[in-house]
């Protein structure tokens, strides 16, 4: 099941406009009935919270139900990406250069579909990846799915990013 172009167009500028940046809207049918995840984060670069994954929640379902993403039943989700998140535009690739991704292409690459590697630059349209000490380049467009790839170092990254972004009571010194 795939949402069409023009509504994920405009849930992403509803969501935008909640604060947050939608990265991926997907749609799965289940046993029963379908689900639509929305992985969304502030676009303030902070981590998403609980309260943000409720706010989009109850902002977006009556926006769903008027512009209704399939004719059947379906559960709504919204959930941040995650540390091991999925890298859906060229901005996410060139945010995590240095790190490491798997992908894969929409057709084999000299018999092979999937990569897993560092990503070690982003130029123009291309990812660079060192795939176990090869250098690959490969058109965004040709890549069907990326991800990040959880390691120590992206833990420690995302770790320290959120708590530059995040101030917590927790670590304030008291007055």
């Amino acid at each position: 099941m795939a949402l069409n172009d023009t509504l994920l167009t405009e849930m992403r500028g509803f969501i935008e406009s909640l604060g947050y940046r939608l990265v991926r809207a997907q749609l799965t049918s289940g046993r029963q009935r379908a689900t639509l995840q929305i992985m969304a984060e502030p676009l303030s670069g902070a981590g998403m919270t609980l309260e943000g994954c409720e706010k989009i929640s109850r902002m977006l379902s009556p926006w769903l139900d008027v512009h209704e993403p399939t004719a059947s039943a379906y559960v709504l989700e919204v959930s941040s990406p995650g540390i091991d998140r999925p890298l859906m535009i060229l901005a996410d690739y060139q945010q995590y250069v240095g790190f490491d991704a798997s992908i894969e292409l929409i057709l084999p690459d000299a018999g092979q579909k999937r990569f897993r590697g560092t990503i070690t630059e982003v130029a123009g349209d291309t990812i660079h990846l060192n795939v176990a000490g090869s250098p690959r380049a490969f058109a965004f467009t040709a890549i069907k799915a990326g991800k990040l790839v959880m390691t120590d170092a992206l833990i420690a990254y995302e770790s320290a990013r959120m708590r530059a972004v995040t101030p917590s009571p927790l670590l304030e010194e008291p007055a």
